[in-house]
């Protein structure tokens, strides 16, 4: 597998898939972790699990791009400017405040959007912010036992487990996040 063009390639697989698993395996591809797909109504004002008055989730603008770069960079280690650009332009792009500052967004709450944010309270917001959650849903890590328990209580349910895989440069993440399935 070539990896000379890019520093790193990053993908998620289904679990149960076994050929792909052990195909990218031989390729070189490790397993850095799994994420679960978790689908369902959207959670309005029907969200568990406290009062986040002092979050507000809107839609994001232009200029909400430099601080959402700057969280992102802090989690991932780099930045996804291209495709947050994207969502703001779509208009399916939210941010989440805490008086005034950004500490989340969200391109979207989508199998192919992400979301990073300060805390599992940011995500949480964000999540209970969105209007649906096209099929099949959107991406939790494993790890994140706290929000994943939080969506399940909150209606969500598990579709589908995945393997997080990479080859060449890897950054671990440094906070909570939301992956794409492209990453």
């Amino acid at each position: 597998f070539e990896t000379s063009r890019r520093p790193g390639v990053r993908l998620y697989t289904a679990a149960h898939n076994t050929r792909t698993v052990s195909l990218y395996s031989k390729l070189g591809f490790s397993i850095r972790g799994a994420a679960i797909v978790v689908h369902g109504p959207p959670l309005g004002e029907q969200q568990k699990d406290g009062s986040r008055a002092h979050l507000h989730v809107r839609v994001a603008r232009p200029e909400d791009l430099p601080a959402s770069k700057r969280l992102c960079m802090r989690v991932h280690g780099h930045d996804r400017d291209r495709e947050l650009a994207q969502a703001v332009q779509q208009g399916t792009a939210r941010v989440v405040e805490r008086a005034g500052e950004i500490v989340g967004y969200a391109t979207s709450l989508s199998f192919a959007g992400h979301a990073v944010g300060n805390t599992n309270e940011e995500l949480k917001a964000l999540i209970a912010g969105a209007t649906d959650f096209p099929a099949p849903g959107f991406l939790v890590p494993a790890v994140n036992t706290e929000l994943f328990t939080w969506c399940l209580d909150n209606g969500l349910r598990m579709q589908l487990s995945m393997y997080h895989m990479t080859i060449g440069l890897y950054n671990t993440p440094n906070g909570v996040y939301l992956p794409s399935v492209w990453y």
